[in-house]
């Protein structure tokens, strides 16, 4: 009989998500196993139900039916065996074999890492295989024992292989491997060498392939900031060109790039519908910070992006809202077209949860203040082709550690067009950014109670397309 944790104290829901996933209480990071099973979307997660840090990690459970509605479904992994019981489960893949759901995920025993498998028939009863998949005496050259994790699987030409993070010397790597039944796995090759002493490994690795150009994914611990790139301790970037399986080889085409400009965003996890689009989650927090729902004992901790769709397209990535997301916003309730400039507070209702479209030329400059209050507002501020977000202001402080400089703002140069086309989503207590179809920024934020308007002004005049649309309820599991 597995364990079942409850909360002795209610929730308080002022700050929790209406159309995000979160836990149903304590702490959640890492998005896992994200995955399309049986007709429904499946997203496992890092998880410590004891509290809201993080602890010895299990992996908690949803599956939705239209990425919105979120069925909890308890915790799929326990770390209760020899192999994953000294801090948990840590993060994997998912991935469908003959009609079953697989689990490949990182365990970690005393002072070491180590690759195991759990099997599902119904995504409900996990039964972990009895000895490790990839054990110490299997792991890449050159690599640490304590350094090797969050294998993430994929299928290619009828093989399995696996991308797994690890270190090398003193530096980092990310491994590939193979199989052909998900049990028995052999090592090919590096397929990123970063030969630079590090201190940290390339986390949550992912590679994509696809006709129009293959995407590798990573997330770079203690990474040093570069102008307005790398503003957060650990990095989520992305490498596009070409993957060879084969002999585990990987030439780039473009430098590694930032997923997301935000403050908000890490660990991301794809996964490829039979529809042949491509989705992305993340994580929507970062590490070391002082998340406002922990220290007021909200009961819970983090939250997961919106999941996107990401593609190729002239050896760029574009990166939109998942197509499932925009029934929850169903009817435009505000709309206006004219050249603004004093301060104009919207005439809205939902403030706390609802999608924004705005349009403006590119050469123009504007302000959006959201959460605006007596004693507190975010500000979303763009001037010819420059992007802020800017939360010192929101509400409950937000801390981090000096090593990632200021966690409240942050900048992102818009790719030249001729308008900004920005596609805000507001969910109480995170504010998601799509501009221009490409580029992101996902943060959280935390206001002061009663903050509910919403205004838009530009000190120049800016002529401006906007439309209003609040968030509705709905129930598809």
């Amino acid at each position: 009989m597995k364990k079942q944790y409850s909360r002795k104290k209610p929730l308080n829901g002022t700050y929790r998500p209406l159309f995000h996933l979160t836990a149903p209480f304590g702490w959640i990071n890492d998005p896992n196993g994200f995955s399309y099973y049986r007709d429904k979307y499946h997203l496992f997660y890092q998880y410590n139900p004891k509290g809201e840090k993080w602890g010895v990690m299990h992996w908690g459970h949803a599956e939705s039916m239209d990425l919105v509605n979120w069925k909890d479904l308890g915790i799929a992994l326990y770390p209760d065996t020899k192999y994953d019981n000294f801090l948990g489960c840590f993060s994997g893949s998912a991935i469908e074999k003959d009609g079953s759901l697989y689990l490949m995920y990182t365990g970690v025993p005393f002072l070491s890492q180590i690759q195991l498998l759990a099997v599902s028939e119904d995504a409900r009863n996990f039964k972990k295989c009895p000895k490790p998949v990839i054990g110490s005496s299997n792991r890449p050259p050159h690599s640490g024992k304590f350094a090797f994790r969050d294998p993430k699987i994929f299928k290619h030409n009828d093989t399995f292989y696996s991308v797994i993070g690890a270190s090398y010397n003193k530096g980092r790597q990310i491994a590939l491997y193979k199989s052909e039944d998900l049990k028995a796995w052999s090592f090919i090759a590096p397929i990123k060498l970063g030969t630079t002493k590090t201190n940290g490994i390339f986390e949550c690795p992912d590679l994509v392939i696809t006709d129009s150009g293959d995407i590798l994914i990573y997330s770079i611990m203690n990474t040093k900031t570069d102008g307005i790139r790398y503003q957060n301790v650990h990095s989520s970037v992305y490498e596009l060109g070409k993957a060879n399986p084969l002999n585990g080889s990987f030439t780039p085409s473009t430098e590694p790039l930032e997923f997301d400009a935000g403050a908000d965003f890490y660990a991301p996890q794809t996964t490829t519908l039979p529809d042949g689009r491509i989705l992305l989650i993340a994580w929507m927090q970062m590490w070391f910070r002082k998340i406002p729902t922990a220290y007021l004992s909200h009961g819970f901790a983090g939250m997961m992006t919106l999941p996107r769709e990401i593609a190729v397209s002239d050896n760029k990535l574009v990166q939109k809202p998942a197509k499932e997301i925009f029934s929850s916003f169903p009817s435009c309730t505000f709309s206006l077209s004219d050249t603004i400039k004093d301060e104009l507070i919207l005439p809205v209702t939902h403030p706390g949860a609802h999608m924004t479209k705005l349009s403006s030329p590119f050469d123009s400059s504007f302000s959006l203040h959201i959460h605006k209050g007596d004693a507190c507002y975010t500000e979303i501020k763009y001037n010819n082709g420059f992007l802020s977000f800017n939360r010192e202001l929101s509400g409950h402080p937000i801390s981090g550690s000096k090593l990632c400089g200021n966690p409240n703002i942050r900048h992102m140069k818009i790719s030249q067009s001729n308008t900004i086309e920005l596609l805000i989503f507001t969910d109480k207590s995170s504010i998601e950014i799509f501009a221009n179809n490409g580029q992101t920024m996902s943060n959280t934020v935390y206001p002061f109670p009663d903050s509910n308007d919403i205004s838009i002004f530009s000190e120049e005049g800016a002529k401006i397309n906007l439309e209003f649309y609040p968030f509705v309820e709905t129930s598809s599991n």
